[in-house]
């Protein structure tokens, strides 16, 4: 009577689509079999460091280069038995380096389950009235005790059938990789990888802008720092960050961002603002296709504003509908700042009244057809009841679900106020019918724009729910009267605006969907950055008070939402974003080294330009730019992240 085949275990039919698993089979015995999966990392599956080179037969070499690369979580085997229930899971941590101290663990796995083994069996086949079979390899439990050669031929008769065919060996590059010196390595220093909720001491190995490893061992590097006491975290990525110079990336990194975004309102055209930073910033840098300097280059003949300081700007642009003929031009304007690698559409509608409802539309389907977000400072903000916040973001969740544009609200509480757990009902439940609408908010309960802009316009008062005591003028820290307000408008420059509820920040963080983004950069007058404390303390601050004070959130949750959700909210415009906001291997060394217990934000309204305490180290691209808590001088190690 012929054998039925064995089946394949479920266990082993699937595994996450960035993982390259790979099995290690041996057939032992009639209707026996055992499969043994080596596991490393986070995902639950073998990472092999992209295997290629097939070699033939296996070599000492080989099986020391493939297993190294499993320390870096330990090494877990599972053990399936097929046609009987239970199933055992053995975890071997803190395995060592050498080829010895490998198989010393695999004879400590081996000898611990066979008693389980022959349990197991011993109970199927009472059940079944079939014979006890001698355990794996044709031996008893005793037996192979007693010989721990023969359970390392085990280990090497299952290693040789790995895939069901002939080895495959790492790479040229992998194996240079582990047998060559790393650049540097972080040892003894708390590790969170906000995607896998490792939160455990660590090594963490980076060579060549990437990390390589991160190991309960300490491999060998040209560099190693000691981080005892102190967080290990992916480096923060700023999704609203309008402080794209030299100067402001100092105090960023000084808050611990290694990549800095400006998607609000982004930039027109795209190409030059690229070329302008490209191999000269200290962190990484991206911005979108700016809709309103569309606008201004369309209606105003001008496009010399870069980035937000379009919104400083006066002309036509601001308070000029354009005509619904004219409508093609703009969507052939910002497809072609897609093209030239724009991370999305940036949209400050507030601050371009003019804009039509058809015009917006028409916006979000130019992002649909690319398959890039929107950015969206909404139309309205405040309390009123058709232009407050709850309708601005009606409005755009309506776009994005006609379009099937992806939607990103901006600064969602300085929008709401006190309404923003009702914008927050709104975002979620179009997250949960199907679109993809995420927001952001920064922890303060003051904003920040400029006094001559539309947002000022007569009647803000009401919408805004303020009065001119609470603007301060930035360059002065002076409250405003009404006699103040009219002067300084005329003459333009940046207002601080206390209007969010103190609870505001506190219910958005409390939502697993919210980011933290800063909205921040500061103006440099005569060489005197000018400001919002959220320019240098945004990151710091949710650290220290929101998650070390207060305690609103947890502190894998405050790293989640400054690290893992922006990189995923790009990840589909650029596909590098998922080599960011982790801790792992593959992943790029863009990391900042923090002490939890004593980071906090310096910053405040009265003197902002204060960098943070307690961000210790900041790696970008594997290179130090802040190290000890002081700037490394001379380099400049950021990239730029673009559209595909």
């Amino acid at each position: 009577m012929p054998k039925e085949p064995l089946k394949r275990p479920p266990e082993l039919e699937h595994t996450p689509a960035n993982c390259h698993a790979r099995e290690m089979l041996a057939r032992v015995g009639d209707k026996w079999s055992v499969y043994v999966i080596h596991v490393l990392g986070d995902a639950g599956t073998l990472r092999f460091n992209e295997l290629r080179s097939r070699v033939a037969g296996i070599s000492q070499r080989m099986l020391t280069v493939t297993l190294r690369g499993m320390e870096r979580d330990g090494l877990v085997t599972r053990t399936v038995y097929p046609e009987v229930p239970p199933r055992v899971e053995y975890a071997l941590t803190r395995l060592g380096a050498t080829l010895r101290q490998l198989v010393r663990g695999l004879v400590q796995w081996t000898e611990a389950h066979l008693k389980e083994v022959d349990a197991a069996r011993s109970a199927y086949d009472a059940r079944n009235r079939r014979p006890v079979k001698p355990t794996s390899l044709g031996r008893s439990a005793p037996q192979l005790r007693a010989s721990p050669a023969r359970v390392f031929g085990f280990v090497l008769a299952a290693a040789t059938l790995f895939t069901g065919a002939a080895l495959q060996s790492v790479d040229a590059q992998a194996a240079r990789t582990t047998s060559a010196p790393l650049d540097v390595v972080l040892v003894r220093g708390r590790v969170l990888d906000p995607e896998t909720n490792l939160d455990a001491v660590r090594a963490v190995g980076i060579k060549g802008g990437r990390i390589v490893s991160v190991t309960s061992g300490v491999p060998a590097a040209r560099d190693t720092v000691d981080v005892r006491g102190l967080v290990v975290a992916p480096g923060f990525i700023d999704l609203h960050s309008h402080g794209q110079d030299s100067i402001n990336y100092r105090y960023l990194a000084h808050d611990g961002v290694t990549t800095a975004l400006e998607l609000e309102l982004g930039t027109y055209p795209v190409a030059p603002w690229y070329a302008k930073r490209e191999g000269k910033s200290l962190i990484n840098f991206g911005v979108s296709a700016s809709h309103p300097g569309a606008r201004r280059a369309m209606l105003d003949g001008d496009s010399t504003a870069e980035g937000a300081d379009v919104i400083s700007a006066t002309g036509a642009f601001v308070r000029s509908p354009i005509a619904r003929t004219r409508l093609p031009e703009l969507e052939r304007r910002l497809d072609a700042a897609l093209n030239d690698g724009a991370l999305g559409i940036g949209m400050g509608i507030n601050y371009t009244p003019a804009a039509t409802r058809e015009e917006i539309l028409r916006a979000f389907g130019v992002a649909a057809r690319h398959h890039v977000p929107v950015f969206v400072h909404l139309r309205f903000g405040g309390l009123v009841e058709n232009a407050g916040g709850v309708a601005g973001v009606q409005e755009v969740i309506a776009d994005a679900a006609a379009t099937g544009a992806s939607l990103h609200v901006v600064h969602v509480t300085s929008m709401g106020l006190s309404a923003t757990p009702v914008l927050l009902d709104l975002i979620d439940g179009a997250r949960k019918r199907g679109l993809d609408v995420t927001t952001e908010a920064y922890p303060y309960t003051a904003g920040a724009t400029f006094l001559q802009s539309a947002i000022f316009d007569p009647g803000f008062q009401e919408r805004q729910g303020i009065d001119y005591k609470d603007i301060m003028w930035a360059a002065t820290g002076e409250r405003l009267t009404a006699e103040s307000f009219e002067r300084y408008r005329k003459q333009g420059g940046l207002a601080i605006i206390f209007s969010i509820p103190e609870t505001a920040a506190d219910q958005a963080y409390r939502d697993s969907h919210v980011m933290v983004a800063s909205d921040g950069g500061f103006l440099i007058q005569n060489g005197v950055p000018i400001g919002h404390p959220r320019s240098a303390g945004t990151h710091a601050r949710i650290l220290g008070r929101f998650v070390r004070e207060r305690g609103v959130i947890s502190l894998m949750d405050g790293v989640r939402k400054m690290t893992l959700l922006p990189a995923r909210r790009l990840e589909r415009v650029d596909p590098d974003m998922k080599h960011k906001g982790r801790v792992q291997a593959g992943a790029d060394a863009d990391l900042v080294v923090f002490d939890p217990a004593r980071v906090i934000d310096r910053a405040t309204f009265e003197q902002p330009a204060q960098y943070s305490d307690g961000i210790v180290h900041v790696l970008v691209n594997g290179t130090f730019v802040l190290r000890g808590s002081n700037l490394v001088p001379g380099v400049a190690p950021g990239r730029p992240v673009k559209g595909r």
